[in-house]
């Protein structure tokens, strides 16, 4: 391309030369290091000749700079166009035919391409502060006065054009600002973005120093590198990113190498010497890294390089430079001190407009420590600071000579910091750092994945040394049949409980997790104010320092399914809060606090089994907290305290086994039914303490238990309709410690029902007596409230005769003798009579034969 550059000031700048600047004849020679034309050639690998003329004058506007404000610098141009038609054959400037020759036929009529460098820009003159524009401002061509060999006038191509800009503006008012703004500007031609910051030059031109960063800073010409290091002499090369888009790592990128697995000892020699670029891809889409090196020797635009090194740059949409040095929340470095790998900020991000709030923040356009030297800076991996994503690591960075040397991967197994987007874990994960899954985001733990938690490298979470698996999004992992077990464990050779902190569910955390195995940590799964529903099913916990698992519930439904914890060093399982929990089919086994504690919420425990837990002091198998209330049933409890209740409200205990136990119920001030369970071999069957007693208590089975019940209250517990292991009046009530109504209690085994039986009397017919044999099976009907137990003995009229019983229901097998008297004591004549039972609203009958 051969450009026309055109010098221009405004007419209340009298002052200066008509001449153009001294400088402008170097411009556009090759031979110059330092030239336009130079610069162009080195950084496109001499793909891209960009060759001009440069005019010998200074062109005036027609007014003075402040007519000119609030961005009329179409205005502006126009007039330096119109002064330079006026004295120039632009016809001679169009040369984009491929004969080599202007105005010979083959091109389009067009200027190539217009540089209007402007001896200054006033604030508002562009846009806000700007120095620079990618374009002339022109909203149509402009029409020269020359006419092309076609008959046709040539013109200066307006902004607008398909084909792309005519031409750039710019300040130039010295040979190095001139060459960088123009070389700048060129880049946007070359459809190249801003590389930093441009708020700054918005309408009122005032931006908040926080909210204010130098984006690539003095790193790349499209950053701030027009100026070059230190605003001493631009420009500063190309960065690798624009470099790509160009197609100028080497000859149409073939010096760009694409890293698919893990790449040990790569080369990185400079990148203006010939090196390589790699490209590290992640597994988010169009996210990716370069690699390059960057060394003073082989390029003039490299001579003030702060430092030599591996620069990495991070593609998202936007483009940064991953700065060795580190992010930081309060500053940059050396400043910061809450360091943040993945979401603070590094010198470039600190840096501002303001000029004191740069230096309060050590906020820069790029300085020695932001390349890795390969000495103090070794690394980029998930764990570092500043973080890679997932997958991604530089290690090993080393100075060999005159190049660097690294190991490339982009399958890295270690994971740490921030999930944003959905990923999935396969196959074998190190945690190195806290994980913390994102609200939006979820994670996904494949069948037969194993995950190792190691040391916290970044020291950061709620334990510092511990690594954490945060979860505000959705923490899913699922077995697909024999041999798809997942593992989360410890790293460590010898592992031991706590050596990783646990499954950290925050508010708006989901976890669910199917065979599962989590072992060594402090807490398997770890729940504070949960709102949504989690799920663990056929997971075993084992191991934790802790409780296996420990949740707080605000709302949802909160299920483990065929769970196993055993083994912690607290809890099995604690629960707290008011949404609804459930268990079913699940092993608590020797958590010395307790299996499972519930307060504050609904409970539901169907056919599980707790053992041994409880042993400290204290602590039960089974524990039902203040305003807990639900349902336990067909459960089996064995070893030290069974269920210790205590201020629990209305929770329906019924059908559970509880075995060698010092006591199976322990009941403080709570509202329970214990209803149809089933005691044995144990201690003390029942306590019971406090301000208030138990709604329920019967149709339990006790056997082989020293003491039944221990009521320490000064209210009378109801505990009749019970087994206590024998029909002996006199055993039952060694049993009972303080006030206990247990009459009438069971004569039979409720285990083994009873049916509701009335039987044929014997013998029959009779002459002196006769026994009639019934049962009262555990029926609502036979057993509710007010029901009344009666046999009555009729004539076949219907008349009355005896009543022989007139008691309480109660379930049981009775026995009651007639001897042939009536009501009244007198014998009843021979014949036929009826008896009938009747309980509550049942009724049944049969018939015997009196002989006198």
């Amino acid at each position: 391309m051969r450009a026309l550059a055109i010098f221009a000031r405004f007419r209340d700048e009298s002052d200066a030369s008509e001449a153009a600047p001294d400088f402008a004849s170097r411009l556009f020679d090759a031979d110059v290091p330092g030239s336009l034309t130079h610069f162009y050639d080195e950084m496109s690998r001499g793909q891209f000749l960009l060759t001009g003329t440069a005019l010998p004058r200074v062109y005036t506007s027609r007014d003075v700079s402040t007519s000119y404000q609030r961005g009329q610098f179409e205005r502006f141009v126009r007039e330096i166009l119109d002064a330079v038609d006026a004295d120039t054959d632009l016809s001679l400037h169009d040369n984009d035919g491929a004969d080599g020759r202007p105005n010979s036929g083959d091109d389009d009529g067009y200027v190539d391409f217009v540089f209007v460098v402007a001896r200054s820009t006033p604030a508002g003159f562009i846009r806000g502060r700007a120095t620079g524009i990618a374009g002339l401002g022109l909203a149509g061509d402009f029409v020269s006065s020359d006419r092309g060999i076609s008959g046709n006038f040539i013109r200066v191509r307006a902004d607008t054009r398909q084909e792309g800009i005519g031409g750039v503006l710019q300040q130039g008012a010295f040979y190095a600002e001139a060459v960088g703004s123009m070389a700048h500007e060129f880049g946007h031609a070359l459809n190249l973005p801003d590389l930093f910051n441009t708020g700054i030059n918005s309408e009122g031109g005032v931006l908040d120093p926080a909210e204010d960063t130098a984006g690539i800073g003095y790193w790349g010409l499209m950053g701030h590198g027009a100026r070059g290091w230190n605003d001493r002499g631009g420009p500063t090369p190309f960065c690798a990113w624009s470099l790509e888009q160009l197609g100028w790592i080497g000859i149409d990128n073939d010096r760009l190498v694409e890293v698919t697995g893990q790449l040990r000892d790569a080369i990185l020699a400079d990148v203006n010497n010939g090196g390589k670029v790699y490209r590290l891809p992640t597994p988010t889409r169009n996210v990716y890294y370069l690699v390059e090196h960057r060394a003073r020797g082989a390029s003039y635009y490299e001579r003030d390089l702060p430092a030599e090194g591996v620069l990495i740059w991070r593609y998202n949409h936007g483009l940064d430079l991953v700065c060795a040095d580190g992010r930081f929340s309060d500053a940059g470095f050396p400043v910061g001190e809450e360091s943040a790998p993945e979401t603070g900020g590094d010198n470039l991000d600190f840096w501002a407009h303001d000029v004191e709030y740069s230096r309060d923040h050590a906020g820069n356009l790029g300085d020695a420590t932001d390349p890795f030297d390969g000495e103090v800076y070794t690394q980029f991996f998930v764990a570092s600071n500043p973080s890679a994503d997932q997958g991604v690591s530089v290690t090993g960075i080393r100075r060999v000579g005159s190049v660097m040397m690294a190991n490339l991967s982009v399958r890295d197994r270690r994971r740490a910091g921030l999930i944003t987007q959905n990923e999935s874990w396969t196959d074998t994960v190190e945690v190195v750092a806290d994980v913390v899954i994102a609200p939006e985001a979820r994670l996904e733990i494949a069948p037969g994945a194993v995950v190792l938690f190691g040391e916290d490298l970044r020291g950061q979470g709620e334990d510092p040394d511990l690594c954490e698996l945060v979860v505000w999004g959705e923490l899913l992992g699922g077995g697909a049949g024999r041999g798809s077990q997942i593992l989360l464990t410890s790293a460590s050779p010898q592992p031991r409980p706590g050596d990783w902190f646990g499954i950290v569910a925050g508010s708006s955390g989901r976890v669910q997790l199917q065979q599962t195995t989590i072992e060594h940590a402090q807490y398997g799964l770890l729940g504070r104010a949960l709102t949504r529903d989690q799920l663990l099913r056929d997971v075993l916990i084992r191991g934790s320092e802790k409780d296996g698992v420990s949740l707080q519930l605000t709302r949802g439904i909160h299920t483990l399914s065929r769970v196993e914890v055993t083994d912690t060093g607290g809890a099995g399982v604690r629960i707290a809060g008011r949404a609804r929990f459930l268990m079913e089919h699940s092993l608590l086994a020797r958590n010395p606090e307790a299996g499972l504690v519930r307060t504050g919420g609904f409970v539901q425990i169907f056919d599980s089994e707790f053992i041994d837990n409880g042993e400290s002091e204290g602590g039960a198998n089974l524990v039902l907290g203040l305003d807990s209330f639900g349902t336990i049933r067909g459960n089996r409890l064995q070893g030290g305290v069974g269920i210790r209740c205590d201020q629990a409200d209305a929770v329906f205990i019924f059908d559970n086994v509880l075995q060698n136990h010092r006591v199976a119920l322990v009941s403080g001030s709570s509202l329970t039914s214990f209803v149809s369970n089933t005691i044995s071999r144990s201690e003390v069957a029942m306590r019971f303490s406090g301000f208030r007693l138990p709604a329920r208590v019967e149709l339990n089975a006790v056997g082989g238990s020293d003491s039944f019940i221990q009521n320490l209250t000064d209210l009378q517990l109801l505990a009749d309709n019970n087994w206590w292991g024998t029909d002996a009046a006199e055993r039952i009530a060694r049993g009972m410690e303080g006030a206990v109504q247990y009459l009438p209690f069971l004569n039979f085994d409720p285990r083994f029902p009873v049916a509701f039986e009335l039987r044929q009397n014997f013998p029959n017919p009779f002459n002196a007596s006769t026994v009639i044999d019934y049962s009262i099976g555990i029926m609502v009907a036979s057993i509710g409230s007010g029901s009344l137990t009666t046999l009555d003995v009729r004539n076949v009229g219907g008349g009355l005769v005896r009543r022989l019983v007139d008691e309480a229901a109660a379930p049981g097998i009775f026995s009651v003798t007639w001897d042939g008297t009536g009501d009244d004591g007198r014998g009843v004549a021979s014949g036929v009579y009826l008896y009938e039972l009747r309980v509550g609203g049942i009724l049944l009958a049969g018939k015997l034969t009196y002989i006198r």
